[in-house]
């Protein structure tokens, strides 16, 4: 069996895009992973529309609740004080994840101490590359 990952997603008010950024982890060709999703006060329907996406899932998943906002790095710290996987993954709560994400990743680990990947980012008809897709590690 492979490896679990836990990807972690920090999340405040997001409800425009927690549907489609959950759907794109859950949809992953690797099978053995957990989401845990942190609620950093969401004031939104966020938490109600990610309930929803993910006790329907059939993935494992956690959600934890912040009683203070504490930010994204406040909140990928709480996510992983509760992963239970062997890797981890972090993801931002408007993201979306190519369905080989994180089989590539896991791939790539094998041969090296870790791995990290580039970013497209997407803006309604153009699309405008930040970084290289090349997926590597030292």
């Amino acid at each position: 069996m492979s490896d679990l990952i836990s990807v972690i997603i920090p999340a405040y008010n997001v409800e425009k895009f927690i549907k489609n950024t959950l759907e794109s982890v859950i949809n992953q060709d690797y099978e053995n992973l957990e989401i845990i999703l942190i609620d950093d006060v969401c004031t939104d329907n966020t938490m109600k529309i990610a309930e929803d996406v993910l006790k329907n899932s059939g993935r494992k998943f956690k959600i934890i609740h912040h009683e203070v906002n504490k930010g994204p790095g406040g909140s990928r710290n709480t996510g992983i004080k509760n992963a239970s996987g062997e890797f981890l993954c972090f993801t931002d709560s408007d993201d979306l994840l190519k369905k080989n994400f994180l089989s590539s990743l896991y791939n790539a680990i094998s041969n090296n101490d870790f791995v990290f990947c580039g970013i497209v980012d997407k803006f309604q008809d153009k699309e405008i590359k930040r970084a290289p897709l090349k997926i590597g590690g030292g």
